[in-house]
């Protein structure tokens, strides 16, 4: 393995009870040491993310904070930011593929909004209780031959204690604009709040 370390500590076979200061100083010194991985490789393989609020269960404003902090994160448009707000274990189903975990989740959307240009998202609570929320939604993006189309749909999703997404489920229709124009606004991928419901 690249970048390994062995340590050995002077110890009998019971170690934590002889060496336990000196075991617990290397491992802090092995926590606090840079990272030096794959870009995206410790989002894709850390079991527990940051706590991610507001936290289950959802009152009616914590509920449309959350519907919110989404879709501010999906109009990024980075793969890795929205995969952090689900869970390593999460499970997607999107019209007909079905997604499971973050490596799989940051696939999908690099490859999603490699077609779908210029991307924009409007979220909607639709209904919560307890940990779910669901939303309904409408999405405009472009081709590279700039011809506009135009998603709407719905999503529900569960969320665990610490904020985190466990599954999805994603319907939605898409279709052509004639008109050939966006209607769905918003200055560096954040739409203006009066769109909340």
């Amino acid at each position: 393995m690249p970048s390994a370390q062995a340590h050995i500590v002077d110890s009998g076979h019971f170690s934590l009870d002889t060496a336990a200061d000196e075991i617990a100083a290397r491992a802090r010194e092995f926590m606090d040491m840079p990272k030096e991985s794959i870009p995206g490789e410790e989002i894709m393989g850390t079991p527990t993310t940051p706590a991610r609020p507001p936290f289950p269960p959802f009152t009616r404003d914590s509920a449309m904070q959350k519907v919110r902090l989404a879709e501010d994160a999906w109009n990024s448009r980075d793969p890795a930011k929205v995969a952090l707000a689900y869970t390593i274990d999460s499970r997607w189903r999107n019209r007909s593929e079905f997604i499971n975990g973050r490596h799989e989740i940051i696939a999908f959307l690099s490859r999603k909004w490699a077609n779908e240009l210029d991307y924009r998202l409007i979220k909607e609570m639709w209904a919560f209780t307890g940990n779910r929320i669901a939303v309904r939604f409408a999405y405009e993006w472009h081709d590279d031959s700039d011809r506009w189309y135009r998603s709407y749909g719905m999503k529900t999703g569960n969320s665990v204690m610490m904020g985190s997404c466990l599954h999805g489920l994603h319907q939605s229709t898409t279709f052509l604009l004639w008109d050939q124009s966006a209607n769905i606004t918003g200055c560096s991928g954040v739409v203006p709040m009066t769109t909340q419901g």
